[in-house]
């Protein structure tokens, strides 16, 4: 079984401030995620130093720029967004609650934010059942649904047992761009409430 690594992004900030007001401590964590990518995917059949290119592209540029770590991340997701082809609106909440004046955490943030934004459904992960999302929706004209995602398998070189959750690069470097492309483009199966 391969070794699976975590690639992290070091903060000057505490640990306990939130992620809009982290900043990031350094740069060197650039090189040294995308030496880490190269050594574990150069030889898997899809791995495209070009899209790795793309993936980090502007990202050097933003933390020079802002040095936040809610905008670097919003940078990278982008440019994962971009090599898939999915363009989504993309927003911050903490922008959002700069506007609104929507409270700073829990489920009632949440409702406050989609209320900022005119949505009408609520998509949450799994386990928002335990955060009180449900409640915090009702009654209202926003639903709410939870995504039941079932993790693609695809063939990972090196590996016997398949190891979900390792990020989109993982899919795009074993079964290619288009393949995690349509994945990525596949109607999400919804539990409505």
């Amino acid at each position: 079984i391969p070794d699976v690594k975590w690639l992290t992004i070091p903060v000057a900030s505490s640990s306990r401030a939130l992620i809009c007001d982290s900043v990031i401590q350094d740069k060197q964590w650039l090189a040294d995620h995308r030496r880490t990518i190269e050594q574990n995917y150069m030889d898997h059949p899809h791995f495209d130093e070009n899209i790795l290119s793309l993936y980090y592209a502007g990202v050097e540029e933003e933390i020079e720029l802002s040095g936040r770590y809610s905008f670097v991340l919003l940078r990278l997701v982008r440019n994962a967004c971009d090599i898939l082809g999915i363009h989504p609106n993309l927003m911050l909440a903490s922008e959002i609650q700069e506007a609104s004046g929507a409270p700073r955490d829990g489920a009632d943030k949440l409702y406050q934010l989609c209320q900022a934004v005119g949505a009408t459904r609520y998509i949450s992960g799994p386990f928002g059942r335990k955060y009180g999302i449900v409640e915090a929706f009702s009654p209202s004209d926003i639903s709410v649904a939870y995504h039941r995602f079932e993790h693609p398998v695809y063939s990972q070189p090196d590996t016997q047992d398949f190891i979900p959750y390792l990020g989109f690069l993982d899919a795009v470097f074993c079964a290619g761009v288009r393949w995690t492309a349509n994945m990525a483009n596949q109607p999400p199966d919804l539990e409505t409430f």
